[in-house]
């Protein structure tokens, strides 16, 4: 058997990195990392916060008699601050640009205010921070269906609370249906994901419960979520019909105007 030229390199494998293959990337298989990673998605389909939701922007309120009165001061602000640059008055420049200041911390303030104001009125402030520190806690511990319904919920209740409705009730949206929404967020689903949550993980899908015709306690939270789901749809539709009563209103006049030949 003859040897190979000196100048060839024998070996097993190729020798150069260059032509190397390389094979797929490990994956994380940590259950950590894992853990990490559907937390991050579930946080992700969860969408964002409902006090975020809720909140509408100074641009899209209906400018009232103080937002104009408020503008017009500082348009004849900055009049007095032309004409005092132009006399060079100390004086009226001095107390122009106080008065300016003056009215642009009222627009911020009125701004903000309304903006509160405006956003879910019937629904407190304080209800809304709960439900979404709740959901942010619980948010990797619960799987994705329960997430997927979990973001119906509170697309029903962001819907609710963005709609134009006043402190009293009417005969589409009444004081039962706000309170079923408040109790919703601050008791029936807290309640229900707590019960889930006290399971230990390896047997939130055993073998099917002898005491429900349920398969496991993954199922009868997502029966529940469900539920309060379709009860959270059923007011908020209520909800679109009371704040499009005015147009249905307005119709019902006009067709009532209408000539007849």
């Amino acid at each position: 058997m003859s040897r190979p030229p000196p100048r060839f390199v024998v070996a097993a494998g190729p020798v150069n990195r260059r032509t190397t293959r390389h094979g797929p990337a490990p994956s994380a298989t940590h259950p950590a990392v894992q853990e990490r990673i559907e937390a991050a998605r579930n946080r992700i389909q969860l969408g964002a916060p409902l006090t975020k939701q809720t909140r509408r922007h100074p641009h899209r309120e209906r400018l009232g008699r103080r937002h104009i009165l408020a503008a017009l001061t500082a348009a004849m602000a900055v009049a007095a601050i032309f004409l005092g640059g132009v006399q060079q008055s100390w004086w009226l420049l001095t107390l122009a640009a106080a008065l300016l200041i003056c009215t642009g911390l009222v627009l911020l303030v009125r701004g903000n205010a309304s903006t509160d104001a405006a956003a879910g009125a019937w629904l407190d402030q304080a209800v809304r921070s709960e439900f979404d520190s709740l959901l942010a806690e619980i948010v990797g511990a619960v799987e994705p269906q329960h997430c997927e319904l979990l973001c119906q919920i509170k697309a029903s209740i962001a819907g609710m609370a963005g709609s134009p409705l006043g402190g009293g009730s009417d005969e589409h949206f009444g004081i039962d249906d706000r309170h079923y929404v408040i109790e919703c967020m601050r008791r029936y689903l807290p309640d229900s994901l707590t019960a889930y949550l006290v399971i230990p993980k390896t047997q939130r899908r055993p073998a099917p419960l002898i005491s429900t015709s349920m398969a496991c306690p993954a199922d009868l939270l997502s029966a529940q979520l469900t539920l309060l789901r379709d009860e959270l749809r059923l007011r908020e539709a209520r909800a679109t019909r009371s704040a499009a009563e005015g147009l249905m209103r307005q119709q019902r006049f006009l067709a009532s105007k209408r000539s007849v030949d």
